[in-house]
């Protein structure tokens, strides 16, 4: 057992050092969603049960482990479902997604690696008052954020590899001269995928957790609040264009409509991330979603690509694929139009990360 809890990376937007906080519990009464909280690992989490730390190093964790995470819920059509309303009187506790969001287990995939069990010890306190993620957001003044030209990645899954696609993407454009930021719209607070997509190039990348959210999976309102402030930041870093991951079917519960519907006409291009020809017919059927480009595992073959195209008759080539990185290029530049990708025509490498698809948040 560690003698310090390990703080997950919900906290990084935080100002407090390690140990400087004090613990007391709170009745339920005085719960609220992004409440920083301490749980204790109560039972063996199995093995490679693993937690994300700030800087997005992930630790395994073991019987007696102290976790400090944010009360949030998850809605998971892969791994986790989960809400910290759901929290009874004996205050038992999951682990729902490794980045530190907390609440009581609903349902879960068999074949995935169980949560991690947790039992409440209490709130995080600093001189006499809780501490919340919501205390430590950037507040900024009233007033419409100037919107740049969006580039959307969705999917119709959340194993659509949408993570790799998005990261692909930003190499694309910053070695085409852009200025790039990169935003994560939906999910549940994980800061690997926030770096990764620094890493790819991009000059700044944000996600909900640096507005106070630890998922998207809220209510209309305060998912609203948030994402203006999110909006706001891109000021702060003058791009020319956003890459942002908008995350699965707007039909799924953490917000997505509200995301695209907020972007109107700053979206310039939508990438698909599908898992099969199908489920673009679906999306398109059922929400209306007109994919600029359609990528993912429905394109890693030329069967799946023909597949598309004739169902769909929408373009279809698979990004990951280094051998398309001009073709990627090409699409991008004809969908921004003259307020991106104006960097010049030097060779792009698609910088494909691997095949396989992203992880459910």
């Amino acid at each position: 057992m560690r003698n310090q809890p390990l703080l997950t990376s919900v906290t990084r937007i935080w100002d407090l050092a390690d140990g400087d906080f004090d613990t007391a519990g709170l009745p339920e009464s005085e719960w609220e969603t992004g409440d920083y909280v301490i749980g204790e690992c109560v039972s063996p989490p199995g093995p490679k049960a693993a937690v994300e730390l700030v800087g997005g190093r992930q630790v395994d964790v073991f019987d007696g482990d102290r976790i400090v995470g944010a009360l949030g819920a998850r809605h998971s059509l892969l791994e986790a479902v989960g809400d910290w309303t759901l929290v009874g009187p004996d205050q038992r506790m999951d682990l729902l997604a490794s980045g530190g969001v907390i609440g009581r287990l609903s349902s879960r995939a068999v074949r995935r690696r169980p949560q991690v069990a947790l039992s409440y010890r209490g709130h995080v306190f600093r001189d006499g008052w809780k501490v919340r993620m919501r205390d430590f957001i950037t507040r900024y003044a009233d007033g419409a954020p100037a919107t740049p030209p969006f580039v959307l990645i969705a999917g119709s899954s959340w194993a659509g590899g949408r993570a790799e696609v998005a990261q692909t993407v930003v190499r694309s454009l910053g070695r085409a001269g852009e200025r790039v930021v990169a935003l994560r719209l939906t999910g549940v607070g994980r800061h690997r995928d926030v770096l990764a997509l620094r890493d790819a190039g991009a000059v700044a990348s944000f996600d909900m957790v640096d507005v106070g959210l630890p998922s998207t999976v809220c209510p209309a309102g305060e998912y609203r609040v948030a994402l203006e402030g999110l909006l706001q930041k891109l000021g702060e870093w003058n791009p020319t264009v956003v890459v942002a991951d908008v995350g699965p079917s707007p039909h799924e519960p953490y917000n997505t409509g509200l995301a695209i519907d907020r972007l109107g006409g700053a979206l310039r291009a939508t990438v698909l991330c599908a898992n099969d020809a199908y489920a673009v017919v679906g999306l398109v059927q059922s929400f209306g979603l007109a994919p600029t480009l359609v990528t993912g595992p429905a394109t890693y073959t030329s069967a799946g690509i023909s597949l598309v195209e004739k169902l769909t008759e929408i373009q279809a080539f698979n990004v990951l694929d280094r051998r398309t990185a001009g073709e990627l290029l090409t699409v991008l530049r004809s969908a921004l139009g003259a307020e991106g990708c104006e960097g010049g025509d030097q060779a792009v490498d698609g910088g494909a990360v691997g095949l396989d698809g992203g992880r459910d948040p």
